[in-house]
């Protein structure tokens, strides 16, 4: 993959037009997953990416689904028709450590 070929694995369109899209990528010989924002300027018709958003190198990959994993569990045992304040439990989840600097 070169860096004009970044892999687009999905997006989340919002209601305001914007969308969110979880890309992977390669700057300089490094593979980046990148979460990021997108909107589409007044002038133009199609999308740019926005500073929002979050790129990191794969080798932080296995930290973030360990959490997000660890998010899935804490929500399914809440339950879905819980209201969303109450999904979260009162204590803190450990965090998820790692060796990795960022």
């Amino acid at each position: 993959m070169s860096e004009d070929q970044d892999v687009l694995i999905c997006e989340i369109p919002r209601e305001d037009g914007e969308k969110v899209c979880l890309m992977l990528r390669e700057f300089r010989g490094k593979k980046y997953f990148d979460l990021r924002l997108w909107y589409i300027p007044e002038d133009k018709t199609e999308y740019f990416p926005t500073r929002k958003g979050l790129c990191l190198n794969l080798e932080h990959l296995p930290v973030i689904r360990r959490g997000l994993d660890q998010i899935g569990e804490i929500t399914l045992q809440a339950g879905p028709g819980s209201p969303p304040d109450s999904r979260v439990p009162k204590r803190q989840a450990p965090a998820v450590q790692t060796g990795i600097a960022i």
